[in-house]
């Protein structure tokens, strides 16, 4: 994730064995999930970008969810 923190937009890269569904999860430190959505990666690196719109300041965490592997990492809205 480059830039961490952000204010408007932030781009998220991740790596794919294959082509393959992945799913992309935006949570609040509550655990609340404020963003759900599927995404169609490719095999190698993967980017696309996740915009602030209605998120409000604070710090989140994301996870990409593939098979039965999870990356999760923190960040923060300014």
């Amino acid at each position: 994730m480059s830039p961490n923190p952000f204010t408007e937009s932030t781009k998220i890269y991740f790596d794919s064995s294959t082509n393959q569904p992945v799913y992309f999860t935006v949570r609040n430190v509550l655990g609340r999930t404020i963003i759900h959505k599927k995404i169609e990666a490719i095999s190698g690196t993967n980017t696309f970008y996740l915009y602030k719109n209605n998120l409000k300041s604070g710090m989140y965490l994301y996870a990409i969810t593939s098979n039965n592997q999870v990356i999760s990492k923190r960040f923060v809205i300014k």
